[in-house]
């Protein structure tokens, strides 16, 4: 199990990848057409994840998966991001 941070003397560190899906859903959390879903393992071996926005507008979805890159590497951690309409 990976730890989401680890607190020391009143700051954290979170891993690259923490960073990340943290980063996005921040940027979307005002935004009632976009859920994003957990950071979720692929793979048992946790070395590839993934991240899945669940969008209700078409045109807005399209933009996304234009914009996020679909797989970003973290070292030898994968991330996939994944931009469904429904």
């Amino acid at each position: 199990m990976v730890e989401k941070f680890v607190e020391n003397d009143g700051f954290e560190l979170n891993a690259p990848w923490w960073r990340y899906y943290n980063e996005i859903a921040e940027l979307f959390k005002e935004d009632p057409e976009i859920e994003v879903g957990d950071l979720e393992d692929i793979e048992a071996n946790s070395t590839a994840k993934k991240i899945v926005l669940t969008c209700t507008n078409k045109e807005k979805a399209d933009a996304l998966s234009t914009i996020l890159k679909p797989h970003v590497e973290f070292g030898k951690i994968a991330v996939n991001v994944e931009v469904v309409y429904e």
